[in-house]
């Protein structure tokens, strides 16, 4: 639902230029981006403040552009196919 409201209530150049940071600032903007999107989703699952642009970004960046979390509550696509 986070992702929705971000997605419907958000300036939508706004969440463009803050999801082109996050994938600049991880390397997801190199092929491949495992390494990159792994490290993200570590920083997205250990931090407490869960940022829903980051897991946006983890979503489109991931295996099928799913959504699953473990029985922990972490975040645990693994990337996609253009690794």
């Amino acid at each position: 639902m986070n992702i929705l409201n971000l997605l419907i209530n958000s300036d939508k150049k706004k969440v463009i230029r803050d999801l082109d940071k996050i994938i600049k600032d991880n390397n997801l903007d190199s092929v491949p981006y495992k390494e990159g999107y792994l490290n993200l989703r570590d920083k997205y699952n250990k931090s407490n403040n869960k940022d829903v642009r980051v897991l946006l970004t983890l979503v489109l960046f991931g295996f099928n552009q799913q959504i699953r979390f473990n029985s922990k509550g972490e975040f645990n696509t693994p990337p996609g196919k253009t690794q």
